[in-house]
């Protein structure tokens, strides 16, 4: 347990008001948890008996996260006969493994004043170091004779004759501590069962009863078994436990039981593996056949065999070299997931490092059973990544004779930054042993390497060269070599326009930046995309680092006032807001030029009006006529362009209100549009929908300027 540390003990109080109940709690639990709390907390049987005044109990709680040790006093200051206090300690079963000594937790409880049950309404913070005890304790002969009995009869429930509840209480707690956690959490005992308890269906593991109940336990019941503290005979595996160093026994049984049930049964395992692990006489073999008569199943201490037999145990009676000799050469060998234990890796580095000759490399290689080494193995060449490269280019006619028989050797990213000769010549040896499709992986460091012979491999392998290089991209985030890039967007643009399509939902930001800010702009407005698909590649730019933004939003603007796709004024009115601004900021500059503009400015002929109306703002007079404008007048030159573009594509009104969304722009959008002909009917189109039919929304400065619009 780390110094330092907090556990967080959870309590309830259990006794007698106006019948057995809960008084008192420092945390909800579900119904069924508070069942098994009430029925545990009660008497253990009819009546108390002599030296069983206050007894132990614990049990794993039921549709909760914890473990309970509860203690019971009798209550004899009640006036009705057979009452008790049981103060119930709720261990998180998470927590339990962290105590090194379980009989610490005894100081905690707390026997209850009548009346006075505050104290058991809050949850107790336990300092690690309150919970800390002397490991090297002496186990007592009554331990001894317990665990033989508990861990001798696994499937019965034992049974413990005493004249107090108290007797064995310091043997069974640390009974329970040495335990690893998951059996620890599965154990149950009382220290005072008046009759046989059981949790479930399931009988205590541990029950002490008073000794002149023993008669009434029939003898011949196959459930249970007495402990027998006459019997002195030690078994071996109890000769371990008493003999090894406490903190030794339980390293070992909390790192190997954790992938072991719960179960009594699985400790003489454990302890016998400990026993043979600890022997430096037992050979391999031996050790094999012990192992897989305790733990026949492959997932069976799986952990315990991994440390073995996984590569990773730094000491013992084994080396490494022998434990690889007896994986690769014994049989039966079932008992093992040998899947797992990377022999091709190993049986390689203890060539490299010299501790087997190439003779024994070879007849374990050829020799194993089942093929537990793949076939590449026996070729094998340890070369880096500059070693190949190297090789490659000072002796081309290598690459025709090892690249058949080790293909990976191309995988070496080194290989693909030699001469391009060299590349070459690896490129049409690969394209005989891979004729319809070029290995993903030598793809990747291809491209990794940004060398030109992407272009050559073009030429072979067609168009799934161009998929897969944009799938690389898309995901790893590199950068393509540039030239390649363009012949992607610009040769190949139908697989990357199909491509694009199949794929937008999942592209990069990296890769709209590329597309949208690195390519020429002529090329980017036939991009085969729906205005949906327009505003979220822009929505994902804005979000984007390293982003000309303005830029973008005035090429995107540009792209929605060409109007050569369906909703077109969308894309308008997704990107306006930000070019006006950057127009009011004098932050344009050449962007300017590639917004395309589209206003009169001059003024139509006032005599026309076939509405014949008049308007008036906020009560102020306002002329039809607009006046002519400087060029160097970005944000009235914006407005006026977006503006006629409404009426001119008889956009949607919605679409209009949302683009402007700023009183000033709106304001400036209103004289203009009522200026024109066309340009006032598609206002009074937007004041009908906006106030009369109400369709479409808009702010409220739109809705008191629009009804502020009157016609006579």
């Amino acid at each position: 347990m780390a110094f330092g540390m907090k556990i967080s003990i959870q309590q309830c109080l259990h006794g007698y008001a106006h019948g057995h109940q809960i008084l008192a709690s420092s945390t909800d639990l579900a119904p069924g948890a508070r069942r098994t709390l009430l029925f545990q907390s009660d008497l253990s049987g009819a009546k108390t008996n002599s030296g069983f005044e206050t007894y132990l109990t614990s049990y794993p709680l039921n549709d909760s996260i914890f473990f309970v040790l509860a203690k019971t006093w009798y209550a004899s200051e009640m006036p009705r006969p057979g009452c008790v206090w049981t103060h119930s300690l709720l261990i998180e079963l998470a927590d339990l493994g962290k105590i090194p000594e379980l009989k610490s937790l005894l100081k905690l409880f707390r026997r209850p004043e009548l009346n006075n049950y505050r104290f058991y309404d809050q949850n107790l913070e336990i300092e690690s170091e309150e919970l800390l005890s002397d490991l090297n304790e002496i186990r007592s002969n009554e331990y001894n004779a317990i665990a033989k009995t508990v861990y001798g009869f696994p499937d019965k429930c034992i049974i413990i004759d005493a004249n107090s509840s108290e007797t064995y209480e310091s043997a069974i707690v640390e009974l329970w501590s040495d335990q690893w956690p998951r059996l620890r959490r599965n154990f149950t005992f009382c220290t005072g069962a008046l009759s046989l308890k059981s949790v479930g269906n399931n009988l205590f593991d541990l029950q002490v009863i008073p000794s002149k109940n023993r008669a009434s336990i029939i003898r011949d019941n196959q459930e249970i078994a007495f402990v027998n503290f006459k019997e002195t005979a030690i078994p071996s595996w109890l000769n371990t436990v008493i003999k090894s160093p406490k903190n030794l026994l339980r390293q070992f049984l909390w790192s190997f039981g954790a992938d072991m049930q719960g179960e009594r049964r699985n400790y003489l395992k454990l302890i016998e593996l400990f026993t043979v692990l600890n022997e430096q006489k037992t050979d391999i073999n031996t050790f094999s056949s012990i192992l897989k008569n305790l733990l026949p199943r492959p997932e069976n201490g799986k952990a315990f065999k991994n440390s073995i037999f996984g590569g990773k145990r730094n000491s013992g009676q084994f080396s490494e070299k022998d434990i690889l000799t007896f994986l690769l050469t014994e049989r039966n060998i079932d008992y093992l997931n040998i899947t797992e234990y990377n022999l091709n890796e190993r049986l390689l580095t203890q060539y490299e490092n010299h501790n087997i000759e190439l003779s024994e490399f070879i007849d374990l290689a050829y020799g194993t059973p089942e093929k537990r080494i793949s076939d590449e193995i026996i070729n094998h060449i340890t070369l880096s990544q500059e070693d190949v490269a190297t090789v490659f280019q000072e002796n081309n006619f290598l690459i025709s004779k090892l690249l058949p028989y080790k293909p990976e050797l191309a995988y070496a990213e080194a290989l693909w930054k030699c001469n391009y000769d060299t590349q070459k010549t690896v490129l049409n040896v690969l394209k005989r042993l891979y004729p319809d499709e070029f290995p993903l992986k030598i793809l990747y460091n291809v491209l990794n390497s940004n060398s030109n012979i992407i272009f050559e491999a073009d030429r072979l392998y067609g168009h799934k060269i161009v998929l897969d290089s944009l799938a690389w991209y898309n995901q790893r985030l590199n950068e393509l070599l540039p030239a390649w890039r363009e012949r992607i967007f610009y040769y190949h643009f139908k697989i990357f326009f199909d491509w694009l399509k199949s794929n937008f939902q999942d592209l990069h930001p990296k890769l709209l930046i590329d597309i949208f800010q690195k390519s020429d702009q002529n090329w980017v407005m036939k991009l085969p995309l729906s205005h949906h698909e327009w505003i979220d590649s822009y929505a994902g730019l804005r979000k984007a680092q390293h982003v000309n933004l303005p830029y973008i939003s005035s090429l995107f603007l540009s792209k929605g006032l060409r109007n050569d796709i369906y909703g077109s004024d969308w894309i308008v009115t997704m990107t306006f807001a930000d070019v006006y601004i950057f127009a009011e900021n004098s932050e344009l500059y050449s962007n300017w030029n590639m917004i395309p503009k589209d206003y009169d400015d001059y003024e139509e002929n006032e005599s026309f009006n076939p509405f014949d109306f008049f308007f008036k703002i906020w009560g102020s007079g306002i002329s039809k006529k607009n006046k002519d404008i400087e060029s160097w007048d970005y944000c009235e030159i914006l407005i006026r362009t977006v503006s006629s573009k409404y009426y001119k594509n008889n956009w949607s009104p919605q679409s209009y209100l949302n683009t402007f969304n700023r009183e000033d722009t709106f304001n400036k959008s209103l004289i203009y549009m009522m200026g024109k002909k066309k340009g006032a009917e598609f206002i009074i189109k937007v004041r009908n929908n906006l106030l009369k039919s109400k369709k479409i929304n808009g702010e409220g400065f739109q809705v008191a300027l629009l009804n502020n619009i009157k016609i006579d």
